[in-house]
């Protein structure tokens, strides 16, 4: 009785349902495989090969293009982290005053 009533108002979605249940398959199968790509990943690393030596080369004759150019690496990174550090402060102060408002509220209510 029940198969009968099942098969007669879910024969309009039978399309839907075979792509639930095959969706299901391949989230069930990825799942399953992810903790051995993880593992790999973690073993072996994404890169293959040393990507660094050889480039230092490379790496000092672009500093010095820029410095050419007028642009101080010094004064990059010594801007980058006043403008990092600011900005931090400024978050940091707005969650600060977000929660104290929060505990006040609460205490209130």
């Amino acid at each position: 009785m029940l198969l009968t009533l099942t098969r007669r108002y879910l024969a309009p979605y039978r399309s839907w349902l075979l792509a639930i249940v095959l969706l299901q398959f391949v989230a069930t199968v990825a799942a399953l495989f992810l903790p051995s790509i993880n593992a790999d990943i973690i073993d072996n690393g994404v890169v293959t090969g040393d990507t660094v030596t050889g480039e230092y080369a490379s790496a000092e004759a672009t500093l010095e293009a820029l410095e050419a150019l007028g642009v101080s690496y010094a004064d990059v990174v010594e801007l980058l982290e006043r403008d990092g550090v600011a900005k931090f402060e400024t978050s940091w102060t707005d969650l600060l005053a977000g929660v104290d408002a929060a505990l006040i509220k609460a205490r209130t209510s």
